[in-house]
């Protein structure tokens, strides 16, 4: 049976695993908890992050004192960037609201506040840089991706091609697209890295405390994405839905 998970679910899991991202995803210097796109002249993990935010603007081609919104804002990192970078004025939303405290901190640091602002809320559209099924299998039957999403409070993932039929019964469409799922192989194999790391001190601390339900497993998650990666299971893609022209 698929499971399935609630928003406070999934503001847990952020709120819960966010020491695993300041430590292993240089939280605070990349202000990113994306994948970062990896290529030519790229050395480090928050240039790749960076590199992340430039390829979604350029795709989605974002102009200045534009309005954007980010849905699923995370700590903030790629609207500030927005709003540096681009003059852009950036709504963030997320369910988390440790998340909007900290993206306010990054943004009062960066020295945006007045052109960024972060509450706590849904989304139903965005500028899309996610994860999407490859190929045809059904999550019941794949273990490594149900330990993959499940440690992520994901139930499912769709393929792009089933993200563009969903979006045309909203009167959308998927109006540019961008498969990196190689250009990102060096922050996979980061996170498998991180996660071995991780298991160790994931197994001691448990010995002595009461971890949470996603502390326990988050090791898991970063084992699992490597292999399901390598076996073809799913992939990383930058997308944008706009309205479908009448």
């Amino acid at each position: 049976m698929k499971k399935t998970f609630s928003k406070e679910d999934i503001a847990n899991y952020y709120d819960h695993t966010e020491v695993h991202y300041r430590r292993f995803w240089k939280l605070d210097k990349s202000m990113g908890l994306h994948y970062g796109i990896w290529e030519a002249g790229i050395s480090n993990l928050a240039q790749a992050i960076r590199n992340t935010n430039v390829r979604l603007a350029r795709l989605g081609q974002v102009r200045r004192c534009e309005e954007v919104l980010d849905a699923g804002c995370g700590v903030g990192g790629s609207a500030i960037f927005l709003a540096r970078e681009c003059g852009c004025r950036v709504t963030g939303i997320t369910l988390s609201r440790r998340q909007v405290e900290r993206a306010r901190a990054y943004a009062h640091a960066a020295g945006v506040r007045g052109q960024v602002a972060f509450s706590c809320q849904d989304y139903t559209q965005i500028l899309i840089a996610d994860v999407f099924k490859h190929g045809n299998w059904q999550i019941e039957n794949e273990p490594l991706m149900q330990t993959m999403l499940g440690g992520w409070a994901m139930s499912d993932i769709l393929t792009v091609e089933e993200l563009n039929e969903e979006a045309q019964h909203f009167g959308l469409r998927m109006s540019a697209h961008q498969d990196v799922s190689q250009e990102i192989a060096p922050s996979i194999r980061r996170i498998y890295w991180a996660s071995l790391v991780g298991m160790i001190g994931t197994k001691w601390y448990n010995l002595f405390h009461n971890a949470t339900y996603f502390s326990k497993i988050h090791y898991k998650t970063g084992l699992a994405q490597f292999k399901a990666w390598k076996q073809g299971l799913w992939g990383y893609h930058l997308i944008e839905i706009s309205r479908s022209e009448q």
